[in-house]
């Protein structure tokens, strides 16, 4: 009788177990007030782009240097919670009709990579003269992530779960990323930024986080009767 009531036990805590270890989704879609977001270009080398009618977008170019553009993005309100309860971490970018030059379309995609910025910066002063360079100690100064950017109206992301278990557990200061177009190409991806208003809210920047939640009570309670269970039947 304790052998069958074991295994019951240990199959009823195994199921349990499952059920509330499912993993569970933070979502982090901030306004401008309490994010950053802001693009620099390379040929109005000292001017902010973070206003002006500018605001609501943010970008990728490179044109061999004269009309380069770089983004700059952080998510300053990180949620409590332990780096190793992190499962997997994404940015996402909702793609728009280039501002800057050609769109790009499933003939003509873009690489845009994702680095760790080696200083800190202000949306609200930064230039393409003052922009912080690659962290060269982070991954060896490579991108984070990279992704391929071939549509607009469509939602692209940059798995980034390292980076953000990085910035939790406070091996990584959060710097936020810096976003690069990685080839020389007339297509310069355009993206919404987290200033866009109503009734297009939904279409900022987001950093969706997949985590870990702990057991259940009734799980570790089932545990405890299945090892109750085990004993019981030796």
């Amino acid at each position: 009788m304790f052998t069958q009531l074991h295994r019951t036990a240990a199959a009823a805590a195994l199921t349990l177990w499952l059920v509330s270890a499912a993993s569970a989704a933070i979502t982090l879609q901030p306004d401008e007030s309490a994010s950053a977001d802001t693009f620099v270009y390379s040929f109005l080398s000292t001017t902010n782009f973070n206003s002006g009618g500018y605001g609501a977008m943010i970008g990728a170019a490179n044109a061999g240097g004269s009309h380069d553009v770089e983004t700059l993005i952080r998510f300053d309100n990180l949620p409590a919670i332990a780096a190793g309860d992190v499962i997997e971490a994404r940015l996402y970018l909702y793609s728009l009709t280039s501002a800057f030059s050609d769109s790009p379309a499933a003939g003509s995609p873009l690489n845009v990579s994702a680095f760790v910025p080696d200083a800190a910066w202000d949306e609200a002063t930064v230039t393409w003269s003052t922009r912080p360079g690659v962290d060269a100690t982070y991954n060896s100064g490579n991108a984070a992530a990279t992704t391929t950017i071939n549509a607009v109206n469509q939602w692209f992301n940059f798995e980034l779960t390292d980076v953000v278990r990085d910035w939790l557990d406070g091996d990584l200061a959060n710097r936020g990323l810096l976003l690069r177009a990685d080839a020389i190409s007339f297509v310069a991806p355009t993206f919404a930024s987290s200033a866009v208003g109503s009734p297009n809210e939904a279409l900022r920047p987001y950093l969706w986080i997949d985590v870990a939640p702990e057991p259940t009570v009734a799980a570790m309670m089932l545990v405890g009767l299945a090892a109750l269970g085990r004993r019981r039947s030796r």
